[in-house]
């Protein structure tokens, strides 16, 4: 999957072109942000291919404004603790991530998608009405303040 921002809005690129829940990708930022690092394994500890699967397990690229990027590939989750190996590219160190990494990134499409019914301005809102067989149930009002 791919998610770019433009302006304000996140928008998700492929596998389909759609707008993104802003509050639902900010998380899963908030959470690649915070992924702790539980331990770490030089190559002659561990080998990268015994661990870091190809393809790996996810991928993540991340792009930023002044054009430097992060990469890093989630590989097998380790049968002692449940947490993940990880290995971010131009380093030779393998890490182990709190097991929680995996379900910070394995998002669905529907996840992560915009699924707001209507697209509302609170700030130009001028009238609510709610109705019912015709007939009015209550209306809201708002020149300078909210009347009912």
């Amino acid at each position: 999957m791919v998610i770019s921002k433009k302006e304000n809005d996140y928008h998700i690129e492929q596998p389909v072109q759609t707008k993104a829940e802003r509050t639902s990708v900010e998380s899963m930022f908030n959470e690649i942000k915070n992924i702790k690092k539980k331990d770490t394994f030089s190559e002659n500890e561990i080998s990268q291919a015994e661990v870091i699967p190809n393809p790996p397990l996810i991928e993540v690229i991340i792009e930023q404004k002044d054009t430097s990027s992060l990469h890093f590939k989630v590989g097998k989750q380790n049968s002692f603790n449940n947490q993940y190996y990880i290995k971010i590219d131009g380093s030779d160190t393998l890490f182990l991530a709190e097991n929680g990494v995996f379900s910070a990134l394995d998002k669905s499409l529907f996840s992560l998608r915009e699924k707001t019914l209507l697209q509302i301005e609170k700030e130009k809102i001028t009238s609510l009405e709610c109705m019912k067989d015709n007939n009015t149930l209550w209306k809201v009002d708002h020149d300078n303040e909210w009347k009912l």
